[in-house]
């Protein structure tokens, strides 16, 4: 998912309150864009994968996995400030099972928190949320057995 500025832009931070389920609420400073710069935004990353990005990509495209289809870097927006929109854009998506897949490398191990805040608010939205480390990769058939069972 992204989080931090990227590109130019008239993009901004925002201090949001979030209300999540059972009327919980959250503070929290979250980055914001207009549509089009979220649309931009993802095509750079669809255009620009990470090697782990494409090695599963290989095997979850095409409806390959259940019939189910997977996006590839699909923006989710979760609130709207003004014109501006507060977004996650996570490493695949497969809409019909709302299942959002992350991919995990050593840089999440910094970014454990903001991690799980980014899941507590898809779970909200009715999301399940898979978490898979780039090392689990090196047994793709377990990975795929692991996403099947989200399916």
């Amino acid at each position: 998912m992204y989080w931090s500025p990227y590109g130019r832009g008239t993009s901004c931070y925002h201090f949001i309150k979030y209300y999540g389920l059972g009327g919980m609420e959250r503070l929290s400073y979250i980055y914001s864009m207009t549509y089009h710069e979220i649309k931009m935004l993802a095509r750079k990353l669809r255009n620009n994968p990470t090697p782990s990005e494409e090695k599963l990509w290989r095997y979850i495209r095409k409806k390959q996995l259940k019939n189910c289809r997977f996006l590839r870097q699909y923006p989710i927006i979760y609130q709207t400030t003004g014109n501006y929109l507060a977004f996650y854009i996570p490493d695949f998506y497969c809409a019909r099972k709302k299942l959002v897949l992350e991919l995990d490398g050593k840089i999440h191990l910094k970014t454990i928190e903001r991690d799980a805040f980014r899941d507590d608010i898809l779970r909200d939205y009715g999301l399940t949320v898979l978490r898979i480390e780039n090392k689990e990769l090196d047994d793709i058939d377990e990975v795929l057995h692991k996403i099947e069972s989200y399916l």
